[in-house]
């Protein structure tokens, strides 16, 4: 089965009710843009436009989900501090165990606990969590030559700057590492 759902049309679209859904596979569909990350404070993504793919297999007593996202978000540039856009894609998959209780912390990074009584799974912060880990840890124009050069220029003139002035507590120092 194949759902799809965008976001404009209802806030709350990221919950996948898997009680009322038999043993099996099933494909979700979800779009990931500026509303979505607008709801999380200190967002490092300003803009996004990521397509999340999510298989649900379920099982007697456990679901799995298998994410796949792919798309492009805006960040800012580590060299030049400019916004560019960087393409990402990430996939991953969690596994759902019930319990006495709902917990999204456990010993392994792709397990979680859902309670017995729960009949649905909130997805977003997983989804969040998912499309920040797709961003390279180095964020930097694809072409250098694309990167401020104005800004660039600036940095090194005052690195050039720091390094001249001396601190005469510490000269003295510095012979003796001659």
């Amino acid at each position: 089965m194949l759902f799809q759902f965008s976001i404009l049309k209802n806030k709350d679209i990221y919950i996948i009710n898997f009680h009322d859904l038999d043993i099996g596979e099933y494909d979700f569909k979800f779009i990931l843009d500026n509303v979505f990350f607008e709801k999380f404070d200190n967002s490092e993504i300003k803009d996004a436009n990521i397509k999340a793919e999510v298989k649900l297999i379920k099982h007697q007593h456990t679901f799995e989900l298998d994410f796949d996202l792919s798309g492009f978000v805006t960040v800012q540039c580590d060299r030049c501090l400019d916004d560019f856009k960087q393409h990402v894609t990430y996939k991953t998959d969690l596994f759902v165990e019930f319990g006495e209780k709902s917990s999204d912390l456990s010993d392994a990074d792709t397990r979680i606990t859902i309670a017995s009584n729960e009949i649905e799974i909130v997805l977003d912060k997983h989804l969040y969590d998912y499309a920040h880990l797709s961003i390279p840890y180095k964020n930097v124009h694809p072409d250098e030559n694309k990167c401020n050069m104005s800004i660039i220029n600036r940095i090194e003139e005052l690195n050039t700057k720091q390094e001249e002035v001396s601190d005469p507590r510490w000269d003295k120092l510095k012979t003796l590492m001659n």
